[in-house]
């Protein structure tokens, strides 16, 4: 334990030694607080440059392939959206082509052979991994357009 004097003029009020106690914890403290800043300083350039800077990257990637698939289809959802007959299928059409947009750019997935499923009887259709109702989604949005 430290203890360290301080003179001063003494008055009624304020006595002439002030009595400063630093605890064993309080030093602790000082020392913890103290290598907690520099290793603040330490990591603040590695965290920017590891993780901050590649999902910046990352969100501007994926806003410029969702950008690019906006661009090659605008005419045709444009078209479909002002052939529907009303409200509901304008905006089953949009949620086609958002469906249809996320699968692309997020999964890259795609649908082969889709050509040859008949309109009407039945067919039978398989999934490369486990159906997920996801799946399912990708591949009516395809259907659809």
């Amino acid at each position: 334990m430290d203890v360290e004097l301080e003179a001063g003029s003494g008055t009624a009020a304020q006595p002439d030694a002030v009595i400063h106690v630093e605890s064993e914890w309080q030093r602790a403290w000082n020392v913890f607080y103290d290598l907690l800043g520099r290793v603040e300083t330490l990591l603040t350039p590695t965290v920017v440059c590891l993780v901050i800077l590649p999902m910046i990257m990352m969100v501007l990637i994926y806003l410029s392939a969702m950008t690019v698939y906006l661009h090659q289809n605008w005419g045709r959802l444009t078209r479909r959206l002002q052939a529907a007959d009303d409200l509901h299928e304008a905006g089953r059409t949009l949620i086609t082509y958002m469906w249809d947009a996320f699968g692309w750019f997020y999964f890259g997935y795609e649908v082969r052979g889709l050509e040859n499923v008949p309109d009407s009887g039945s067919c039978l259709i398989l999934y490369y991994h486990g159906a997920l109702p996801v799946d399912y989604y990708f591949f009516v949005a395809k259907g659809k357009k």
